[in-house]
């Protein structure tokens, strides 16, 4: 009798700082039936369960829904009504713990469209505060080919990441998970064969070294590719030499890694 009362604006009570609560309990009772007219009436337009993932009270009583589908058609609606704003829920305070509670209830085929948005729009959300933790979590769960082109678009990117406040936990994360064909790339310079990220971390022209060595976030990185348990490449003494050396001649104006 209640859902019969409250299922055309259950869109309405999820944003409600009251009405929420009761949808969650409803949630936890209601049939798979009920589920989907629940589904349908928070779907029905576009952008309509983004827009409800990004309030404050939405994101609750979204991730309570999530918890409780059971059937490929429940999920499979969700996840069409999310695709669309994948990268704006990824950034948002609110929307992130919509994405994450997806990456942890379900599967990778049921996740794919949104690991190939977050794998589309790599940079932008790895440098954002909320996108940064919603790419690690991504690089936890993903499988197969999506798991790869993650790896694929980090690694590309890894020197501007690695100089970001966020992203450089990014290029941390995913050193740490050692994850062999990640870091069997190899690249030589000078009198050092580096591995894998680290060759992508340090390879780049001097007056760039010298940058990257001397920012805070970049040599939080270095220092992480150069643990012994990821490489035995003096990473950090080789970018502590080119800081020197252009020091020395007045392009840099630090000589040390941070």
């Amino acid at each position: 009798m209640i859902f019969a009362e409250v299922k055309d604006h259950v869109g309405e009570l999820m944003i409600h700082s009251f009405g929420n609560y009761l949808v969650q309990r409803l949630l936890e009772v209601c049939t798979d039936e009920q589920k989907m007219e629940v589904l349908s009436t928070i779907t029905k337009e576009e952008f309509q369960l983004v827009t409800i993932c990004l309030d404050t009270h939405g994101t609750r009583a979204v991730q309570k829904l999530l918890e409780h589908l059971t059937t490929p058609e429940q999920i499979s609606r969700v996840m069409m009504a999310l695709r669309p704003g994948t990268v704006i829920l990824t950034k948002d305070v609110n929307g992130h713990h919509v994405i994450q509670n997806c990456l942890q209830h379900f599967s990778n085929e049921d996740t794919k469209y949104l690991l190939n948005a977050v794998s589309d729009h790599c940079v932008e959300i790895a440098t954002d505060s909320s996108g940064c933790c919603v790419l690690q979590q991504c690089l936890g769960y993903a499988q197969g080919e999506p798991r790869e082109r993650l790896f694929a678009e980090i690694t590309s990117n890894a020197i501007v990441l690695a100089q970001d406040p966020y992203g450089n936990y990014v290029v941390q994360y995913l050193l740490g998970l050692k994850i062999p064909h990640v870091m069997a790339a190899r690249s030589t310079r000078g009198q050092f064969e580096i591995d894998g990220l680290d060759a992508l971390l340090i390879e780049a022209p001097p007056k760039q070294i010298s940058s990257f060595a001397s920012n805070r976030f970049g040599g939080a990185s270095i220092n992480k590719a150069s643990e012994p348990s990821l490489s035995n490449c003096p990473c950090v003494d080789l970018c502590r030499g080119y800081c020197t050396e252009l020091y020395e001649m007045g392009i840099a104006e630090d000589r040390s890694v941070q």
